[in-house]
């Protein structure tokens, strides 16, 4: 019977997940449309290698400093490389 249940709750949780979200939540940015004065963001972890095309990407959850914006350019200039969950 708790095999039955588990089922149940998976399907339920799987459902919510997929209602959750949205077309706009992964939509995705085509890298060769950013010029090097577009605002890009980044984190300022020593850690930190990507920059985003928003704040709220999810790539940005592990920053445990600051987010900044900054431009396409000074983004590259501090070695970072593009986020491929917010571009293509």
């Amino acid at each position: 019977m708790k095999t039955g249940r588990n089922i149940i709750l998976g399907i339920v949780l799987l459902f919510i997940a997929c209602a959750c979200s949205s077309e706009e939540d992964v939509k995705r940015v085509a890298i060769d449309t950013v010029q090097p004065t577009d605002t890009v963001w980044i984190c300022t972890g020593s850690g930190a290698t990507r920059f985003h095309s928003n704040e709220k990407c999810e790539g940005m959850l592990k920053c445990t400093k600051a987010i900044k914006q900054v431009t396409r350019a000074e983004a590259e200039a501090k070695r970072r490389t593009y986020c491929q969950k917010c571009y293509r």
